[in-house]
Order: structure tokens, then sequence, then C-alpha cells
């Protein structure tokens, strides 16, 4: 359970490093108080609709259970992950409830077109002091959509980060077994909007000019499995250089499978947050992603020359060829240190504080009401 809700976790581990106390409060199957290392766990009841496991991110909320949860906290401020419309439900409920400051962060999603909902997502979110959102691109589509208040302080930051850490090159081959020079992975699922066959095709090039190159490809699904192995069986130097790894059962494992990487392929036409490329450049893997918002933001703005257009196989090609084998270790570097200062969870904490200190230095929160339940009023 605390391996499928890492970002949680993480983010509330980062906060408390700055605030007294930050308490994780998170829908499972049954209630229950917890400590995880620093910080305070609350269970709330939250009933998936099917599937059991695998179902509980679509889940029914016992909403006296949430309730129950979030007053025990007595909290000064809450932060919501995600917009999607059950968020949205939540924002509202608290709104109504606590005049304490309430937050959310962007995790995919679009700004509803149901006329009955768009009046309860427009107060909901004008409630907000602080939105998160990992592209300025992102932000733009709710802004123009009316749903954003003008007195809303948006700030830009990822979606989500990881624990992952950089390792040396060597000793992580020789568990995972990983050869190539260089070494290339992919992890993205085998479906249309992840454009595999456009870094099927780069990285086919890139075997013109590194024929000893070899790429791992991690996937959850594969609605374009067939197709795929349909095009490496064509080709000799596919078939002996590409790997279908499929799903890596274990989260903690990726580590060690980015780990094993010079490069990280990526070839979307469209992602809402770019997870598994935070996670390969947390491990030092050179990206070589699409110049979609998402990415552009994560890669600072393509500040290591990086980027492609999409559908570009070309272009993806030459970024690998093009970068001479000594320069390897520098690049790792380099991007381990961009991790630090732009990616980490420490840097989702503080952005989020930062923000919300300045929205109440100029609003005035009401420090005898924060966190406490509104009364009416007489």
């Amino acid at each position: 359970m605390l391996s499928r809700y890492y970002h949680p976790r993480e983010l509330a581990a980062a906060l408390s490093r700055y605030i007294d106390e930050a308490v994780w409060i998170q829908g499972y199957r049954e209630e229950g108080d917890y400590h995880v290392d620093s910080i305070q766990l609350k269970l709330f009841k939250a009933i998936p609709f099917s599937g059991g496991e695998q179902a509980i991110m679509a889940q029914h909320v016992d909403d006296d259970s949430l309730t129950d949860a979030i007053d025990s906290t007595k909290p000064d401020h809450v932060h919501i992950l995600g917009l999607l419309p059950m968020n949205i439900l939540r924002i509202s409920e608290l709104a109504a409830k606590y005049t304490t400051s309430i937050s959310a962060s962007f995790h995919g999603g679009h700004p509803s077109n149901d006329p009955s909902f768009f009046s309860l997502q427009a107060q909901a979110l004008k409630r907000l002091s602080v939105l998160l959102f990992n592209a300025p691109e992102r932000a733009k589509v709710w802004q123009e959509a009316g749903l954003i208040s003008s007195s809303t302080k948006v700030a830009i930051c990822p979606e989500t980060s990881t624990f992952f850490k950089l390792k040396d090159r060597g000793q992580v081959r020789s568990h995972t077994g990983m050869i190539g020079d260089p070494v290339c992975v992919a992890s993205a699922r085998l479906h249309p909007i992840k454009d595999p066959f456009t870094l099927l095709k780069g990285f086919e090039l890139i075997l013109k000019t590194k024929p000893d190159a070899h790429l791992y490809w991690a996937y959850q699904t594969d609605e374009l499995l067939l197709q795929m192995k349909a095009m490496i069986s064509t080709s000799t130097q596919l078939l002996n250089a590409v790997h279908l790894r499929g799903a890596i059962d274990k989260y903690e494992d990726m580590e060690d499978f980015f780990n094993s990487a010079d490069f990280f392929l990526q070839a979307s036409l469209e992602e809402y947050g770019g997870n598994s490329l935070v996670e390969a450049m947390a491990c030092g893997a050179l990206p070589v992603v699409t110049n979609i918002p998402s990415f552009r933001y994560l890669t600072g703005d393509n500040q290591f020359n990086s980027l492609f257009n999409t559908g570009d196989a070309e272009g993806l090609a030459r970024i690998v060829t093009d970068l001479p084998r000594n320069e390897y270790p520098n690049y790792m570097k380099g991007i381990r240190d961009h991790f630090d200062v732009r990616l980490s969870f420490d840097t989702i904490a503080r952005t989020l504080l930062n923000n919300l200190n300045r929205f109440q230095s100029m609003s005035g929160s009401p420090d005898n009401t924060a966190g406490k339940p509104k009364t009416d009023s007489a």
C-alpha cells in the first residue's frame, strides 16, 4: 500500500521539514491511524467501484469517514491532489465547512463541459488559495475556461517526483544484465498517444551509426504490441537490440532500470505529467523526449538540447548519435543536479508553501479561525 501511494507519502514528508506537522489523509478500504516515519497517516473508508485493489483510485468515498479524518487534525491548510470531478466535490464540501485555506494540484484532466457541473466547478476552484500546474499551458486551459479566480495564485511545479537516486552504472548493470553502447530505455504504454512507432523508427536510425545500442522497453499496457512485434520482426537489427520487458512488478525495481540507462526515450504526442521522465532524470538518464508542454517544463525549457518534434524519428536519433560518449558523465551529473533543484518533492513542497505564504500575506488569512469548522452567523 505504501509503495502504491508514494507521491502523497513523500510530499507529506517533504512538507514536514518546513512546518510543524503534515498529515497524510488517504482513502483506503478500511479506516486507521498510523505513523510512517515522520508523518501521520489517516486512512478513511473508500470502497472501489469494482476490481478490488486495482480499482482503488476509482472509489466511492464514505463522506463521514473523510470528514471525521479531517476534523480530527484541525488543519490550518488542506491540499487536494487532483482536479478530477470527485476532487472538485471534495473542495466544494471543504469550502462549505471550513474557513481554512485550501490548495490543489493538477494531476490530469480537462475542465468539465457539463453545464450542470460547470457552476459547482467554478465556485469550488475560486475558493482555492493556490493551484499548482505542471506547465503554463495546462494552467492556461483552466484560466481561459473562466474557472480560476484572479485572486488564486497559480504556480508551476512538477506534478510528482520520486525517491530514486543516482547510482553507479557499472554496478547496476551487472545486476540488471542490461547491455549496450549506448543503453537506451523507454517506459511508456504501447498506446497510440505514446507514438511507439516513431520511437522504434528513431532507434532503428540510431543503430545505423551506433550498431551496439540496445533498447529496453517497460510498459503497463500493450494495445499496439502485435503491430510493434511485426515491425521489429522485419529488421534483424531491431530483433537483436530491442527488448520488450512488459510490466516491471515492483515500482522500486524501476530505479535500477533507469540507472542502467544512458538515454531515456519517449515520443509521446501528449502527456499530463511525465512521471517516467522525472524518474529517469532522477537516475541521471539523458532525456530524449518530444517537445510538448510538460516535457518542456521538466527539462528546464530544453536545457539539455534533448527535445525533438512529435513524429520526428530523425530528430530523436540525431540527439543520441550527436552526443559523444565521453560527455555522458557530465550530462548525467547535470541532469541529477537539475532534478534536485527543480523536480524533487522538496521543490514541490517549497513551491506550495512559498506561494501559500504569499497569498496569505496579501489576503490576510484570519489566524484565529484557520483550520476550524465554520459556525453559523447569529
